[in-house]
């Protein structure tokens, strides 16, 4: 990136430090800052019919709403602090500005979005492939670090109605 590109994001960003649950957008509302979290964590929620349900957790560093920012659209979730966190806000007009006339700059958005879009598949295919108990269990491994082959014998996959997928190894 340029750093005349680079100055003319900063000319208007700020960095803020927010307490625990403080709502920092609300859905529906236009993208005026592209917010990136330097520390603590974001939980993105959104809600419909007195329903509320979280959609994921930011944490350092990583930018959210970023789709928001570039198509000069309005939120599709709302965000609030999870804890005591440090965000960076750099007002969305001056992101597109740049994102048109830095193609290093351009190149970096693209990859961010994408990367949010594989994980926004991959949950959707979780959601649509696996059953409760499937996904329960990952769940349950993965905040545990555990390989869910540690938790289930090979005799007891048929019985408990799961059926083992490559997807479920995790590093260990």
């Amino acid at each position: 990136m340029e750093e005349a590109h680079f100055q003319a994001l900063m000319r208007g960003s700020y960095v803020q430090n927010f307490p625990p649950q403080i709502e920092l957008i609300e859905e529906g509302d236009p993208s005026d800052f592209l917010h990136i979290v330097l520390s603590g964590s974001v939980e993105l929620f959104s809600s419909w019919n007195r329903q509320e349900t979280s959609m994921a957790t930011v944490r350092p560093v990583s930018t959210f709403i970023l789709a928001a920012t570039i198509r000069d659209a309005p939120y599709l979730m709302s965000a609030r602090t999870l804890e005591k966190s440090r965000i960076a806000l750099i007002p969305s007009q001056d992101v597109r500005g740049v994102f048109d006339i830095d193609a290093k700059f351009a190149r970096a958005i693209v990859a961010e979005l994408a990367q949010c879009y594989r994980s926004v598949v991959k949950n959707t295919k979780d959601l649509k492939l696996r059953t409760s108990l499937e996904r329960l269990a990952i769940i349950f491994c993965a905040n545990r670090n555990i390989p869910i082959w540690h938790l289930i014998s090979s005799s007891d996959w048929k019985n408990a109605g799961l059926r083992p997928r490559s997807g479920w190894r995790l590093k260990t």
